[in-house]
């Protein structure tokens, strides 16, 4: 009884303080929950190789056009995100058909539809497996090798 005392008459005294404290700490808190609920999708270059090599999983590329034809993942697809967001890619193509395969969304800097809301969508429409590559493209940058598009036909060059 006498600690809780202290407690409130050092709140009273030192209420700024307090305060401050409360919300850093709500902050990590926060941070911390989102972390272990939403990290679990993200996943290192690493697992991404596994993925593609065993597993046979399908890279959806979500940068603009030209970012995309100035190095890319050998064999990603390169879509609008708001073809994903209205399903136009999906009623279209046959890579995306079976949806047992893992889908791994590549991206720099999401604008607009938030990754996590592109990852719920993508689960809703009954992709099992979708996960982010952690760091986006700068991560794979560092780790691998990316791959130019030329203008002649069949023509592929790496970028180190």
């Amino acid at each position: 009884m006498m600690l809780l005392r202290e407690l409130v008459a050092f709140t009273e005294r030192h209420l700024f303080l307090v305060s401050v404290w409360c919300v850093f700490f709500f902050i990590v808190v926060y941070n911390f929950i989102i972390g272990y609920v939403f990290g679990y999708f993200e996943i290192s270059c690493d697992k991404v190789v596994f993925l593609i090599n065993k597993r046979n999983a399908v890279v959806l590329d979500i940068r603009s056009s030209n970012e995309y034809l100035s190095g890319h993942i050998i064999n990603s697809i390169n879509v609008k995100i708001e073809d994903i967001k209205y399903g136009v890619v999906f009623s279209m193509s046959d890579w995306v058909k079976n949806k047992r395969s893992p889908l791994i969304i590549v991206h720099d800097v999401c604008r607009g539809w938030s990754l996590f809301a592109l990852r719920r969508h993508l689960k809703k429409l009954g992709y099992m497996e979708v996960y982010l590559l952690k760091g986006g493209i700068l991560s794979w940058e560092e780790n691998f090798p990316l791959f130019l598009k030329t203008n002649k036909i069949g023509a592929n060059q790496k970028r180190e």
